[in-house]
């Protein structure tokens, strides 16, 4: 079970790649809504980059258990602290637009 937590950064990662490239390809190629570029690279590019974010959270919440498992209960604080304030950062920006 360590092995596959260990490796969630790797797979996350390569989620964010072909999510991301998949949105650039679409958006490079100019395709707009009935072509089948569109329609298939789209909702892929959109389905791998969420599923890269929840891995990010999940290898996030991991790195905060560990860090009070080991004891470094500072460490532990400052990352729940600085996790905490980037989604408040995310979701004022979201609302001030």
């Amino acid at each position: 079970m360590e092995k596959i937590l260990n490796n969630l950064g790797k797979i996350a990662f390569i989620l964010t790649v072909l999510g991301v490239g998949s949105l650039v390809a679409v958006v490079l190629s100019g395709a707009i809504y009935p072509d089948m570029l569109f329609r298939v690279l789209t909702p892929v590019g959109i389905l791998c980059t969420f599923a890269a974010l929840a891995l990010y959270i999940i290898q996030w919440i991991r790195a905060v258990y560990q860090s009070y498992k080991r004891g470094e209960k500072s460490a532990a604080m400052i990352l729940l602290i600085l996790g905490i304030a980037v989604i408040i950062f995310s979701i004022f920006r979201i609302y001030t637009k």
